[in-house]
C-alpha cells in the first residue's frame, strides 16, 4: 500500500512523503511523478530538502515558489488518482 502525507505551511504546501509499495506499474508512475514534483522544487525553490529510498521519496521546500507549489499540488493530485484507482 502507498501512502501520501502532505506537509502544510501557512496554507501553502511545502512538502511531502511517499511511502510503501505497490505493484510494479503503480510504483513506477508514482515515482515518477513525486521525481517531477521534486524537480520542480529544485528549480523554482530555495532551501529544498529530499530524499528518495527504497519505499520512501520526501519533499521539504523552505519558501515555495507558486509554480513548484502548482506542479507539486497536480502531481499529489493524479498521485492519489492512481492510488485510489489500483485500489
Amino acid at each position: 500500500m502507498i501512502r501520501v502525507c502532505e506537509t502544510y505551511k501557512n496554507d501553502r504546501l511545502v512538502g511531502f512523503e511517499i511511502s510503501g509499495h505497490s505493484n510494479t506499474a503503480v510504483c513506477a508512475a508514482v515515482s515518477a511523478l513525486s521525481q517531477a514534483a521534486i524537480t520542480a522544487a529544485v528549480n523554482y525553490c530555495q532551501h529544498v530538502s529530499y530524499h528518495f529510498d527504497s519505499g520512501r521519496t520526501s519533499l521539504l521546500v523552505g519558501d515555495i515558489a507558486d509554480k513548484a507549489e502548482a506542479v507539486i499540488q497536480t502531481n499529489l493530485a493524479v498521485i492519489k488518482e492512481i492510488i485510489k484507482e489500483s485500489g
